[in-house]
């Protein structure tokens, strides 16, 4: 009976998600700004060297798996570096908005639209003490340079995503990778760094903990990558609160787990993992009640200076 309720609930979601990818493929199709009239030589040659990249890694017409292939598949990953870099170096323009409000910020910390900006987005207040860190770092606050922290932050979540595909499927990483190569050619926010992209090692690294936490055996590595997933959930949070989504679906998946291998029978295994969980909730919490703690005396310091000085003027 558990399992029928487990099969009908997955066929119920690969619907689910079958029927919105679906929309959200025929949406892009019939979009006024694909125009497939306006095929130019640059983009048939994009598509040549896409099916010659997948040819060669991919397949025994050229070269027989081993060594060659994957020396090949690593060239292709690498020269899309490279070319990220190149793109980066010719462009870097300087983007408005949000990315613009945390750029501004780093020159101009003082201005009185910046503040009232960042008192209503107090979300992007991570990321703009993390851009300011690596500018004192580096000496250099230009759009450059935090183009190249995103590409960085990108490469280094697809590569962490092939360590994850090794643990799930360890057959099906070199498409995964060839697959990111593709992706990395195409990818055009590498130029606004935001959160965005500055996330993705991090919810890299949930799915990873998530994957190792499932298929491990021994108790004392399910802690770990338990703690591993709290503790970039957590971070994730942080830097971007909607990346709290793929920490939510990994919860799904660790509870029908759970369900299905009739893991919570076994009181003693989970009271241990329970206990780990808490003891790494625990810092995280005291130190969110210290900042907490610390933001309110700010506010009630403020408050108070303001009073005085209306009662001065009065």
């Amino acid at each position: 009976m558990r399992q029928k309720i487990l099969t009908g609930v997955d066929r119920s979601v690969l619907v689910l998600f079958s029927l919105l990818f679906g929309i959200t493929v025929i949406s892009a199709g019939v979009s006024v700004n694909l125009k497939l009239t306006d095929v130019t030589l640059w983009s048939v040659g994009v598509l040549l060297i896409g099916g010659g990249s997948y040819v060669l890694t991919q397949t025994n017409l050229w070269l027989s798996p081993g060594t060659r292939q994957l020396v090949v598949s690593w060239s292709l990953f690498i020269a899309a570096i490279v070319g990220q870099v190149v793109v980066a170096y010719q462009f870097h323009p300087a983007i408005g908005f949000d990315a613009g409000a945390v750029h501004d910020a780093l020159r101009h910390a003082d201005d009185v639209n910046l503040i009232g900006y960042f008192s209503q987005n107090i979300n992007n207040l991570p990321i703009l003490m993390l851009f300011d860190a690596l500018a004192g770092l580096f000496h250099t606050k230009s759009w450059f340079f935090f183009d190249l922290v995103s590409i960085v932050c990108v490469d280094l979540a697809l590569l962490i995503n092939v360590g994850t595909m090794t643990l799930v499927h360890r057959d099906n990483w070199r498409r995964l990778l060839w697959l990111e190569t593709v992706f990395m050619t195409v990818f055009p926010w590498i130029l606004v760094p935001y959160t965005d992209t500055v996330v993705m090692p991090v919810v890299a690294l949930l799915l990873l903990a998530a994957a190792g936490l499932l298929n491990s055996r021994h108790w004392p590595l399910r802690a770990i990558w338990a703690l591993t997933m709290v503790l970039a959930s957590v971070l994730a949070y942080f830097i971007k609160p909607s990346a709290m989504i793929p920490a939510i679906a990994v919860g799904l998946v660790i509870i029908r787990r759970i369900v299905q291998t009739q893991l919570w029978r076994d009181w003693r295994k989970w009271a241990k993992g329970y206990c780990w969980q808490l003891s790494a909730l625990q810092p995280l919490w005291e130190l969110y009640s210290g900042a907490n703690t610390k933001l309110i005396s700010k506010q009630s310091f403020g408050l108070i200076k303001a009073w005085q000085f209306h009662q001065s003027i009065l």
